[in-house]
């Protein structure tokens, strides 16, 4: 059973298909779906303002669908952490992740290239301007100030020691203000909008890969730590990273991974693994299929006039006569579903012989 995190839970959590990119594939004024009265937005077909409760619904509709969708497809649909993932030790040979799409052994490190760094409203997209020294894009995060609430920029430019961050403006409303009202924020009033945001570096920490680990029972005959159990640090080699086959040796780490000898004279119980899977950029045809599962997933229909409204119950829809397949789809028998279902399918790939 899939478990969906409460809403005040999964705010700070990141989305395959996040809620701007989802405003943008449904066609619908991204200014207006996070609350925000833009006179120049009326070139739309709808132009409702969405409220809280309907973006908390798509919200956890878009999770819930993205965890169903990766069950099955034994791979994330965006590069994610696992950890503690456990094993038993079969001796040094192959290990198949729970997890394809292997990326690197590591955990996710988080630092702090500015807090409280000046946002700049003189045009829309903002800008924010800070100092880093780091150069990869995808390691440079932007959230609301004090919280853990990513905001997602539009353009990221590195020159001459700086990031130049660029924001649309709308995406910027205020934690305070996000239970927006039914007429809308003011687009032009720049006090609704982040005056500041905290930016920083999210990347893969590479010290820590897995450990070896004996549980040092009492009955054992190296009892260096007691009944405690003993740790070896070791590093992570991919043997075929698409499908998560890899292999793990006894290693030391200071900037860098050096082979060492197992040191545990009561040998080795369970590997504990840590690392980094999934798809460096998700398709346009899983974006769809998490969209159309994810409408299937909501009670309510969505904000909108009927063009967007249509979509919903174009996915929610039941054939009178169902097949089999149709019935024993795991997602469910709706439209959306059955499409889902079938981009899964098409995508599924072979692991250890089994799909």
């Amino acid at each position: 059973m899939t478990v969906v995190p409460a809403y005040s839970d999964l705010i700070g959590q990141k989305l395959a298909v996040p809620l701007p990119r989802y405003a943008r594939i449904i066609r619908y004024s991204e200014c207006k779906f996070f609350g925000v009265n833009n006179p120049d937005d009326d070139t739309y077909q709808c132009t409702n303002i969405w409220t809280r409760w309907q973006r908390e619904m798509v919200m956890n509709a878009l999770y819930e669908a993205e965890l169903l969708i990766e069950q099955e497809l034994h791979y994330h649909l965006y590069p994610k952490w696992d950890t503690r993932e456990t094993h038993t030790f079969n001796g040094g040979g192959r290990y198949v992740l729970n997890w394809a799409r292997f990326i690197q052994g590591g955990i996710q490190g988080i630092g702090v290239i500015e807090a409280g760094a000046t946002v700049s409203h003189v045009a829309d997209p903002a800008v924010v301007v800070v100092a880093t020294t780091v150069t990869d894009e995808d390691e440079i995060a932007i959230y609301h100030p004090g919280s853990t609430v990513e905001i997602l920029a539009s353009s990221i430019v590195f020159a001459g020691g700086n990031a130049t961050i660029s924001i649309p403006r709308c995406r910027m409303v205020k934690e305070s203000l996000n239970d927006t009202p039914v007429a809308g924020l003011d687009y032009t009033d720049t006090s609704n909008f982040e005056a500041t945001v905290d930016v920083k570096r999210v990347y893969n920490d590479a010290s820590t890969h897995a450990f070896l680990v004996n549980p040092h029972e009492c009955t054992t005959v190296c009892l260096s730590n007691g009944c405690a159990e003993h740790t070896q640090t070791a590093c992570i080699l991919g043997i075929d990273n698409r499908l998560g086959i890899v292999n793990v040796h006894p290693a030391d780490y200071d900037d860098g991974w050096s082979q060492a000898l197992l040191d545990c004279c009561g040998g080795v119980d369970t590997i504990r693994f840590y690392y980094q899977s999934g798809l460096p950029t998700i398709t346009r045809q899983l974006e769809e299929a998490v969209i159309r599962l994810a409408h299937t997933l909501m009670a309510d229909e969505p904000c909108g006039c009927d063009a967007i409204k249509s979509l919903w119950r174009r996915d929610r829809d039941v054939p009178e006569l169902l097949t089999r397949d149709r019935l024993e789809n795991p997602f469910g028998v709706a439209a959306g579903a059955w499409y889902a279902w079938n981009v899964v399918r098409s995508t599924m790939q072979m692991r250890g012989g089994v799909i």
